[in-house]
């Protein structure tokens, strides 16, 4: 959902999401932002109150989702990468 100037404005309960053309998870700043993130490239996430990630490279983030929603999104994640799944197409190949 988006305000008149088309900012993003989130749902309540919204979950983030795999992004699959880009093989990452989308979160939201607090601010409402979407941003999208490497899973693989997480170090450390906590509840501060609000949900802070520490990346590998020490930058950090704060978004608007819990805990628990990151690690589920990460885990999608890494499922998808694992199975494949990314690689395939929609359609099949015909030679």
């Amino acid at each position: 959902m988006t305000d008149k100037r088309g900012a993003y404005r989130p749902l309540a309960g919204h979950r983030p999401a795999l992004a699959p053309e880009d093989e990452v998870i989308t979160l939201h700043r607090l601010n409402g932002e979407e941003m999208t993130l490497n899973a693989d490239l997480i170090l450390t996430i906590e509840a501060t109150p609000d949900t802070h990630i520490i990346m590998m490279d020490r930058r950090q983030l704060l978004v608007m989702e819990t805990v628990d929603e990151v690690i589920d999104a990460a885990i999608e994640y890494r499922r998808l990468v694992s199975s494949g799944a990314h690689l395939r197409t929609a359609a099949p190949l015909t030679l």
